[in-house]
């Protein structure tokens, strides 16, 4: 019912609440995508986007 970067935000955005059910509790809520360095947690909206989040560019 809405874009995957809405999913787990903390923000319930669907009537019925279910982007916001079944999140892991204990993982950063803009965290959607690791980087290899097991440090760097990016929002899905950071992925592709043509600039480089992770150190090695694995993001893109």
């Amino acid at each position: 019912c809405v874009p995957s970067s809405w999913i787990c935000d903390d923000i319930p955005d669907c009537l019925d609440g279910r982007d916001e059910q079944g999140c892991v509790q204990g993982v950063p809520k803009h965290c959607f995508f690791t980087c290899r360095n097991n440090v760097t947690c990016l929002p899905s909206r950071q992925l592709g986007d043509g600039h480089q989040d992770c150190a090695d560019g694995e993001d893109e």
